[in-house]
């Protein structure tokens, strides 16, 4: 469950101010608006590249407002995938799990299943600059994934 309660976040002339939203674990929402609406503002600040100026932002009732990123266990895939490019695609995917210390032999079986329904075992060796835009995408994701590992 993500909870945003009072939540109140300004940069520049844009702010939110005052959202009240609550979404239910299993569930799949969209966020729509047009341009300089606040959708990738809201994300930022929901997994701690921006911060809060009042309110709380709760992940299964626990306050993670105050928390740096890599310490809020929410994974986010940009539109413009984040790929280290001096790694190969399988890198990429390891690179979370090596830095949250996941044991690999633990991980493996995860990985394996993503790998295979991404459909990207035959790209597993090249480096971002090989990639087409949607591989990028998938590696993106299969990195993003695995982190439940």
């Amino acid at each position: 469950m993500i909870e945003f309660v009072k939540l109140q976040a300004n940069a520049g002339n844009f702010s939110l101010n005052g959202l009240d939203l609550k979404i239910d674990s299993g569930t799949c929402h969209v966020i729509v608006g047009p341009t300089g609406a606040g959708k990738t503002f809201l994300i930022e600040t929901l997994i701690g590249f921006r911060n809060l100026d009042n309110g709380q932002i709760l992940v299964n009732d626990t306050d993670v407002s105050s928390l740096l990123p890599q310490h809020r266990k929410i994974a986010y895939v940009p539109q413009d995938n984040c790929l280290f490019p001096n790694l190969t695609a399988e890198q990429n995917i390891w690179f979370g799990l090596e830095m949250s210390k996941a044991s690999r032999e633990e991980s493996k079986p995860l990985v394996d299943r993503l790998i295979e329904f991404l459909q990207i075992g035959h790209i597993l060796d090249r480096y971002p600059e090989k990639l087409s835009g949607g591989e990028k995408q998938r590696v993106s994701i299969a990195r993003c994934l695995c982190q439940q590992a």
